[in-house]
C-alpha cells in the first residue's frame, strides 16, 4: 500500500469502529419522528424462529432501524437519487414547489373485488347511499408533478365506480372541486389526505345532492396550526421540504360529543368538541380529527334530528364534522377494526337516515377489508 493511502485508509476504519461503537452505545428509539412509525424492537431468540429464518429477518430490520445517523443516511440516498436525476424517492415523486405525491396506484384484483362489494351491498340496503371516492394527490394536482412520471389510473378507477352508482346509490363527483383551489389547497403537500379545506368543499357537494342548507365558509372559526408533516414527507426521506399548514376548521353554531369504540379496549373515549387537540404537540398531528383511526367514532350534536352512518377510511376524519349541524347522531365505522358485528346489523339497530362510503382512491385498490361488507 502506498503510503499516501495510509491515512484514507485508517480513516475509513475508525469511521467503520465509531459507526459500530455507536450502534452499541447510543440508546435506541422507539418511534421514528420522520418516518412516523415504530421501529423495530430488540429481536427475541427461540428455535422456531431461527428454524423459520424470522429470527434473521428481524435482527436485519433492527441493525436498519437502529443504524447510527439513520435520519440522515436516509435523507442523503433520498437526496443523491435526486441529483441521479431520479424522480421519485422510493414511493414518492417530488413534484414543483414542494409538493410530494405517491407515485400511481396500481389497480387489479383488490380493486375489482372492492367495487363488486360495494355493488352488491348497494343491492341489498334500502337506505339511501352515497359513494364519495378521492382520487390522489399525484392525479388531482398533475401541474405540480415533475417532468418524468408514470401515468395515473385515476380516471379510468373513478369511471368504474360512477358506473356501478347508476342504480341503487348516489355518486358524489367531487373531482372538479377539488381541482379549484382559488380559495386554498385542496391537499396537503407532504400528506396523501386532503385539507379541511378540500373536505369542506366536497361536503358542499354531498349537502347539494342530499338538498341540505350548506354553511357557508364564513360560519366557520378556522384556527391554524403549522408544522405538519404527513406520510408522503414520511416515506421520502426528503427532510428539508418544508411542513404543511393544518387548519381546524369549528362550527360554533353546535354543540358535539364525539365517542371513541375499540373493541380490543374495555373503556370508551369521551370528549365535548370535534378536535382532539392534544395532537397537535405531537409528531403525527393527523388525528386531531377524531382522535385517527377506530372501529367506531360516534359524534352526538344537538341539531333537531338526523342520523348519518359513514362507512370509511382516514378521508372521513375531517369530513364528518362537516354535517354536524345537520345530524344529530353521525356514526363512522372504519372495516379494518369493526369485526364484532357486521354493517347490516348496525343499520337494523339504528334508525338511520342514509349511508355514505368515504375512501381514497388507494384503499380501494389496496385495502381488502372492504370485502367484509354484508
Amino acid at each position: 500500500m502506498k503510503k499516501k493511502n495510509i491515512p484514507l485508509a485508517v480513516g475509513f476504519c475508525v469511521l467503520l469502529a465509531g459507526i459500530s461503537l455507536s450502534f452499541f452505545v447510543l440508546p435506541k428509539q422507539e418511534f421514528s419522528a420522520n418516518e412516523k412509525r415504530v421501529l423495530q424492537s430488540a429481536p427475541k431468540f427461540s428455535w422456531s424462529r431461527l428454524v423459520n429464518g424470522r429470527l434473521f429477518s428481524d435482527v436485519d430490520s433492527y441493525i436498519s432501524d437502529h443504524f447510527s445517523g439513520r435520519d440522515f443516511w436516509v435523507g442523503l440516498n433520498a437526496y443523491a437519487r435526486q441529483t441521479c436525476g431520479l424522480n421519485a424517492a422510493g414511493e414518492v415523486y417530488r413534484g414543483k414547489d414542494g409538493w410530494l405525491m405517491e407515485r400511481p396506484l396500481e389497480p387489479g384484483e383488490i380493486f375489482d373485488e372492492n367495487v363488486q362489494a360495494l355493488e352488491m351491498f348497494a343491492e341489498k340496503t334500502e337506505l339511501p347511499m352515497t359513494l364519495l371516492s378521492i382520487p390522489t394527490t399525484g392525479y388531482m394536482m398533475d401541474d405540480k408533478l415533475p417532468g418524468l412520471h408514470d401515468a395515473y389510473p385515476d380516471a379510468e378507477m373513478l369511471e368504474t365506480l360512477r358506473n356501478i352508482c347508476k342504480d341503487g346509490m348516489g355518486w358524489a363527483d367531487v373531482e372538479d372541486t377539488l381541482r379549484d383551489t382559488s380559495s386554498g389547497d385542496t391537499f396537503y403537500h407532504t400528506d396523501h389526505h386532503w385539507t379541511s379545506r378540500g373536505a369542506y368543499q366536497a361536503y358542499q357537494v354531498l349537502a347539494r345532492m342530499w338538498e341540505l342548507p350548506a354553511a357557508d365558509a364564513a360560519e366557520y372559526e378556522i384556527t391554524t396550526t403549522e408544522g405538519f408533516y404527513g406520510t408522503a414527507y414520511s416515506k421520502s426521506g426528503l427532510w428539508t421540504t418544508e411542513p404543511d399548514s393544518m387548519e381546524l376548521w369549528q362550527d360554533m353554531t353546535v354543540q358535539t360529543q364525539v365517542t371513541v369504540f375499540d373493541e380490543n379496549r374495555p373503556f370508551l373515549t369521551e370528549q365535548d368538541g370535534m378536535f382532539f387537540e392534544e395532537h397537535l404537540q405531537e409528531a403525527d398531528k393527523y388525528p386531531v380529527f377524531l382522535d385517527g383511526n377506530h372501529a367506531r367514532v360516534t359524534i352526538t350534536t344537538d341539531a333537531p334530528s338526523g342520523r348519518l352512518l359513514i362507512v370509511r377510511d382516514s378521508f372521513a376524519h375531517c369530513l364528518a364534522p362537516f354535517f354536524a349541524r345537520h345530524f344529530q347522531q353521525i356514526d363512522l365505522i372504519d372495516l379494518r377494526y369493526f369485526k364484532e358485528q357486521t354493517v347490516s346489523g348496525l343499520i337494523e339497530q339504528n334508525a338511520y337516515d342514509r349511508v355514505l362510503f368515504v375512501y381514497g382512491l388507494a384503499s380501494l385498490a389496496e385495502e381488502r377489508s372492504i370485502q367484509w361488507l354484508e
